[in-house]
């Protein structure tokens, strides 16, 4: 298997992990209660592995799709004008699925250049 493949591969895992995690905690948690979102997780984990590939030139591949993967299953919380709270509050909702959707084709599509020109993977 190609390592853009494996790449995707682990987004999407990483995204139904996430939703099937989600899915099982009850909705009167805590969790439930805070602002933050696993996306502003995965934004700084990319940044700081980012930072680490080029001052130590280590190849992070994996931690780099997960961050993705991160990114991708709440993308519609990086979009400014979906702002309302009633589309925002449902995580399994439509928008977000039609976001999360449009995200993971558009790193489908991507996957090549993730792996090569982000990445920079060796040959």
């Amino acid at each position: 298997m190609k390592r853009e493949d494996k790449f995707f591969l682990v987004v999407l895992a990483t995204v139904l992990l996430l939703r099937l995690v989600i899915a099982f905690i009850p909705s009167s948690s805590a969790i439930f209660s805070d602002y933050h979102h696993h996306v502003y997780t995965g934004v700084l984990l990319v940044f700081v592995f980012a930072v680490y590939n080029y001052e130590l030139h280590h190849k992070l591949f994996y931690p780099f799709a997960v961050a993705i993967g991160f990114i991708i299953d709440e993308l519609i919380y990086l979009l400014p004008f979906f702002t309302d709270d009633i589309v925002k509050g449902d995580y399994f909702g439509f928008y977000s699925f039609l976001f999360l959707a449009f995200g993971l084709v558009v790193v489908f599509v991507m996957r090549k250049m993730f792996v090569r020109e982000i990445l920079v993977t060796q040959s």
